[in-house]
């Protein structure tokens, strides 16, 4: 704790450190054993997985060997897995770690260059570390298998013994740097068969239970063999010939049961379960398993014991900031953990690492996120102060290029009308999926349901081209590779920037040919059906929460301020700045909705026969099934102008309630701006805001009618012709459903 006091930290750095990162462990500084007195959070979730996984290591299954351990990137794999090592330092055990991310990929010797597999460059590292101290461990472990060649000769390639027999030779003075340039030069294979002949000829236990728990941590974004179609045979070769090896008579000091006594975790975020599922299902191979990890947190312990921690380790400002003031608000708020972990699929660190470069200056030297205008809003209004959250995220998410496709309509005749693909696409996959949700402390979950590639192109036919909805599958399930999260997963099929799908789209072809001569498709279909998707938490977030918001138009209209953060008085345009601000985001909205309407008519209404009832009840509206805190579950769905009118009546509504019951407003207007503008009062200010909402009720015409949108139109009306009905002198009356019930 002292070496960390001297070293000049700030608040960021304690907020994002991990030991588990090199970039975030404080030059190392933060160490495992600090991090577990001073900073690990236990959830209830920690000891239901550690059962689990202990029942798919049992020795007694001896055909489990390889175990799939994938979650949502920073929902605290690598975290439970440490625990878990430390958990379980019994006699039965021995845990061998290796971080593969430390691997690097490239290994250079002397002139040449040589592109590694990095699970072989971490196997050729970790016995490195381990002949640390002994400079002749290698030497010594050539030695036993030279000595041993009669019976090993056919577990390595042939080029294994002439490199020993040359290199090595008989000559004992030779070091471990002359042998590491022996095991630099060879294969997978080799590699992984001298790694674990090395564990076997070391091994001293004679306890047939113990097992030996091999952890290849980080396998996320790696280009590694096991990926590939080869991996599976690869295990499977390599599995065999330990197996071999263990029964040859006396070759060791001790007997080893290798089914019984190795396991393998291979742990990797979400977003590459695509791969991992590529073989767990399209291979039937025995030897692997798979865990889902779904540990869900609030943050709320992690962030307490961070500042507290920052506390002690901290001097001077950096203990108490703005910073800290919005974060601490941000754990506690309920809304958080219904909304804004979910964005980040639940990744509590990639969630305030985004608040903290919300709030440092962009390439403008402007602030993103002004924490003093969150927290004084804060106190007044806890919906005002959410968005201006959501102005800081919408602005960070569009630097990331993925909001920009919603700002500029397509080059489209006026007539077709326009619905973004994504939220269409995204809307069919809640509906599919069967998403559910539940925010509940003790019975927090989240799951969703795979559906096929074909049923969800199938679904959307003659709405978009399949080559639209196959781009856009593949640019939101690859979020995650500019620091966002992945909205969609996509399994059984490896996907990256340069993924083309022109197999897919043969297939969709060829299917459409067949239909039309009228031959049987389901063999292509059955093909496609294999590459499943899904819709993550985040994708969900953005449906229901993100794009529906005020300040996800406001940005789309050219806004980089809040709306609540925008109540100065512009003079040139004589009239405060969130008036313009809502004049334009009205327009947008307007343009949107209309070409929405147009959209409808023509794909729905004409194309499909759909009524207004029959799109509701579709896979097309928003529904969601699943359990939340504040839903019911519900098979008839809205449209998306619907909630989108729904949305900024609420947020413009909450503006005017504090804005007229904002003391030091009014003052201000009173003292300065009236004079300048003539006779402009309270009344006549609380007109212009109800008129902004007036004008979005109307937009209601462009919303196809249906019981609840004209029940919720109605409402609104009502509410509106009460203040009107008062010269509007009434500023506390709000426009929505609880107040228009109390009329």
């Amino acid at each position: 704790m002292k070496v960390l006091r001297n070293m000049n930290l700030n608040l960021r750095d304690i907020l994002l450190a991990s030991p588990f990162e090199k970039n975030n462990n404080l030059d190392g500084k933060l160490t495992e054993d600090i991090f577990f007195e001073k900073l690990f959070v236990k959830t209830y979730q920690f000891d239901e997985i550690k059962r689990i996984l202990l029942k798919k290591i049992d020795p007694l299954d001896e055909d489990k060997l390889l175990i799939f351990f994938n979650g949502f990137s920073g929902n605290g794999k690598t975290t439970f897995l440490k625990w878990f090592i430390r958990e379980e330092q019994s006699s039965n055990f021995e845990h061998i770690y290796i971080d593969v991310a430390s691997a690097p990929r490239i290994v250079e010797d002397n002139e040449d260059v040589i592109e590694r597999n990095p699970i072989q460059v971490a196997l050729q590292n970790n016995l490195f570390n381990r002949a640390r101290g002994n400079e002749f461990y290698l030497i010594e472990l050539f030695h036993f298998i030279l000595s041993r060649k009669d019976v090993l000769l056919d577990f390595f390639k042939p080029g294994f013994y002439i490199h020993l027999e040359n290199d090595i030779d008989s000559a004992r003075s030779l070091t471990n740097d002359t042998a590491r340039w022996v095991v630099r030069r060879l294969g997978f294979n080799d590699t992984f068969m001298l790694y674990f002949i090395d564990l076997l000829y070391r091994r001293t236990d004679h306890n047939p239970d113990n097992i030996t728990m091999i952890y290849f941590d980080n396998l996320d974004d790696l280009k590694i063999e096991f990926i590939s179609n080869k991996f599976p045979l690869q295990f499977e070769r390599i599995k065999s010939n330990l197996i071999g090896i263990t029964q040859i008579d006396d070759l060791f000091d001790v007997d080893v049961y290798f089914t019984k006594q190795f396991r393998f975790i291979f742990c990797m975020r979400d977003a590459n379960n695509a791969e991992v599922n590529a073989h767990i299902k399209d291979v039937d191979n025995p030897t692997m398993d798979e865990l889902h990890f779904t540990l869900l947190t609030t943050g709320k312990e992690i962030l307490k014991k961070r500042i507290d921690f920052a506390s002690k380790v901290l001097t001077g400002k950096g203990k108490k900031s703005a910073l800290v003031e919005v974060i601490v608000k941000l754990i506690q708020d309920s809304h958080t953990k219904k909304v804004f972990l979910p964005l980040f699929n639940f990744d509590y660190r990639k969630l305030i690492s985004f608040i903290v470069k919300m709030s440092e200056n962009d390439n403008e030297g402007k602030k993103r996120l002004n924490l003093n205008r969150y927290t004084e809003v804060s106190h007044k209004s806890l919906y005002g102060a959410r968005g201006i959250l959501y102005h800081g995220f919408i602005r960070g998410l569009w630097e990331s290029d993925y909001l920009k496709d919603f700002a500029d309509t397509p080059r489209i005749t006026y007539s077709e009308g326009l619905c973004n693909p994504i939220r269409v696409i995204l809307s069919v996959l809640l509906d599919q999926s069967n998403y559910k949700s539940s925010i509940e402390k003790n019975k927090e979950f989240i799951s969703s349901e795979n559906i096929g590639l074909y049923q969800l192109v199938n679904i959307l036919d003659g709405i978009y081209g399949d080559k639209v909805i196959i781009e856009n599958i593949k640019k939101y399930y690859l979020c995650h590779r500019e620091s966002w999260s992945h909205l969609i997963t996509i399994f059984n099929k490896k996907v990256s920037e340069d993924s083309r799908f022109e197999n897919e789209i043969k297939l969709l072809l060829q299917i459409k040919k067949m239909k039309n001569e009228g031959l049987n498709t389901s063999g292509p279909e059955k093909k496609l059906n294999r590459i499943k998707v899904k819709i993550n938490p985040s994708g969900f977030a953005y449906l229901k929460y993100l794009i529906p918001h005020f300040e996800f138009y406001s940005r789309l209209v050219g806004y980089r301020v809040p709306l609540f953060s925008s109540t100065d008085f512009d003079y040139r345009e004589r009239k405060y700045k969130f008036n313009k601000i809502i004049d334009d985001v009205k327009k947008r909205v307007e343009l949107h909705l209309e070409l929405m309407h147009k959209f409808y008519h023509n794909k729905f209404f004409k194309q499909r026969s759909f009524s207004s009832d029959t799109f509701v009840s579709s896979p097309f509206s928003f529904k969601y099934k699943g359990r939340d805190d504040m839903e019911t579950p519900s098979n008839v769905g809205y449209f998306h102008g619907r909630r989108l009118i729904d949305h900024h009546i609420s947020y413009i509504d909450e503006l005017r309630v504090l804005v007229l019951n904002d003391e030091r407003f009014i003052k201000n207007h009173e003292s300065k701006i009236a004079s300048f503008i003539g006779s402009y009062g309270i009344k006549e200010m609380n007109k212009q805001l109800v008129d902004h909402i007036v004008k979005y009720v109307d937009m209601f015409k462009y919303v196809p009618s249906t019981d609840s949108s004209s029940e919720v139109k109605s409402v609104y009306e009502k509410c509106i012709k009460h203040i009107e009905s008062t010269g509007y002198t009434d500023i506390n009356f709000r426009i929505n459903r609880e107040y228009s019930k109390r009329l």
